[in-house]
């Protein structure tokens, strides 16, 4: 039987690539495949706490939920007096007051998604 070109260099990479495969990498040992893994934070470590004994992350939350409602009843305001002044309006005529308004619920509205989105 003839060994073709094709066989002998099969063969060979074949046998080059055995030490390879039999052999580790250098090093793989010292690869942590389980990270340590971090506990639950305890009850204790909740983080800071206020003088009045809450935690400062609740009391954060807090009023930034009483600063977000204080901002949509205002979106709710000015929407509803914005619609009565286009209603108002001509279709060529916008008002400056108008472009103030809803410069202002674009700042409102996107304030509040920063503080929903933490």
């Amino acid at each position: 039987m003839r060994a073709t070109p094709l066989f002998v260099l099969g063969s060979l990479l074949l046998a080059s690539a055995v030490p390879f495969a039999l052999h580790p990498m250098p090093g793989l040992a010292q690869i942590d495949r389980y990270p340590e893994e971090k506990p639950f934070p305890k009850p204790d470590d909740e983080g800071p706490r206020l003088p009045n004994g809450k935690l400062q992350r609740d009391a954060i939350l807090k009023h930034e939920h009483q600063r977000s409602l204080e901002d949509l009843r205002e979106i709710h305001r000015l929407s509803g007096e914005l619609i009565a002044e286009l209603e108002e309006d001509t279709a060529f005529v916008l008002s400056l007051k108008s472009v103030k308004k809803l410069e202002r619920l674009e700042k409102l509205s996107k304030d509040v998604r920063k503080r929903i989105e933490k």
